[in-house]
């Protein structure tokens, strides 16, 4: 299985390859740069992408939030068939964490205004209030909204449960597909 890795941590890639290898997967390719992704995966015959949500969209550039939603958008738009396991170590999008609620709320809002065509969407308000700030709630709006969307891990450095969760989804990734290895 071939592997690519977005994410801007390097020893967070590290710990994914370490976890991936105990799997016997080892062809790995890393990138750091939203803008790297989606040339790589075209160039490259990847069988899985392993996505960081919050990632700088270039060198110098600041970290996008929800970088990896767009990725997930612009992989379904090229009908780029890979699956996504999206992998973030944040619990919590919300006003109080580090992230601050009215940019998320205008992307959000702006994002889903084009898909019904400059629409009202003011009724967002509340419904992104209670549920695209959590953890979970991310997890259902990708599953609703992105088919290559393969699963999303919360990597918590201190436990390892993580890791488990990242093997379940591979192993239903692997179950599903037939790969050349």
């Amino acid at each position: 299985m071939k592997v690519l890795i977005c994410d801007d941590v390097e020893v967070k890639v590290q710990t994914i390859k370490e976890c991936l290898s105990r799997f016997s997967i080892t062809d790995c390719k890393w990138v750091i740069y939203k803008n790297d992704v989606i040339n790589e995966v075209r160039a490259g015959q990847y069988d899985l992408l392993i996505l960081d949500m919050t990632l700088p969209i270039s060198k110098n550039s600041d970290i996008m939030r929800l970088g990896g939603k767009d990725i997930l958008f612009e992989l379904c738009l090229l009908e780029i068939f890979i699956p996504v396991i999206v992998i973030t170590q944040y619990s919590d999008f919300s006003p109080d964490s580090r992230w601050h609620s009215q940019p998320v709320k205008w992307f959000v809002k702006d994002y889903i205004n084009k898909l019904y065509l400059n629409d009202d969407v003011d009724f967002l308000d509340e419904i992104i209030e209670d549920d695209l700030y959590s953890i979970q709630g991310l997890h259902k709006y990708l599953c609703t909204h992105y088919w290559n969307y393969a699963g999303l891990v919360y990597m918590d450095e201190a436990k390892n449960d993580w890791k488990r969760g990242l093997r379940t989804i591979i192993n239903y990734i692997v179950r599903h597909n037939s790969y050349n290895e």
